[in-house]
């Protein structure tokens, strides 16, 4: 049976606890371990790069979690928002950091999936403005418990009642299902370059 869940935005406090349910969530999916095939390095890697993705969502205020302690996390990127001039320099999420903790692979890697699914997401979501939910991640303990949902339901509350679409995408083949039983359809499927994984992108579009 779900438990149930009460969603709240977090903040600067919550960002150890949040980057380590997302370490949890991510560190044998494809994508990850694709970006870093090594474990150790992987884990390493993960563990800075996962507060770093909860401060860059905290710029934008709209990084939420459930649970207490937190077992599942969404980082959202808000319409007409634009990266680069939240964090032009990533010093304020400590992106500017990179290259001393990726390797030149990893770097190509990164590159190349943000250089191959970025048009994607513009192009299925015929060039409106769009919620992107960067990042959904459950703690391996709190899957289907209805943690991921609470999370949706929250924004899919948020973004309908504004009219304003929803895109995501996954590289997990098991989260197929899971994002079309959960108001998403899907709308391409395609792969990354590099020997990348497949990646699936979707869309939920107001009622």
């Amino acid at each position: 049976m779900d438990e149930q869940f009460e969603v709240r935005r977090l903040d600067a406090p919550d960002v150890d606890a949040a980057a380590a349910v997302l370490v949890r969530a991510f560190f044998v999916s494809p994508f990850w371990t694709w970006f870093e095939p090594d474990a150790a390095k992987r884990h390493a890697l993960m563990e800075w790069y996962m507060p770093v993705g909860v401060r860059y969502g905290l710029l934008a205020r709209e990084v939420f979690g459930v649970g207490d302690p937190l077992r599942a996390i969404a980082i959202w990127d808000p319409p007409e928002d634009a990266p680069t001039d939240r964090d032009p320099d990533g010093t304020l999420s400590g992106y500017a950091d990179h290259a001393k903790h990726m390797s030149a692979e990893a770097i190509a890697r990164s590159e190349a999936a943000s250089e191959t699914q970025r048009p994607v997401r513009l192009r299925v979501m015929d060039g409106r403005p769009f919620w992107y939910l960067s990042l959904l991640g459950v703690d391996p303990v709190a899957q289907r418990s209805g943690a991921g949902a609470a999370l949706l339901g929250d924004m899919f509350a948020r973004a309908d009642a504004s009219a304003v679409p929803i895109c995501t995408d996954t590289a997990e083949e098991a989260n197929v299902p899971y994002y079309e039983q959960h108001g998403f359809r899907l709308v391409h499927h395609g792969e990354l370059p590099l020997g990348g994984p497949n990646f699936w992108t979707f869309r939920h579009d107001p009622p």
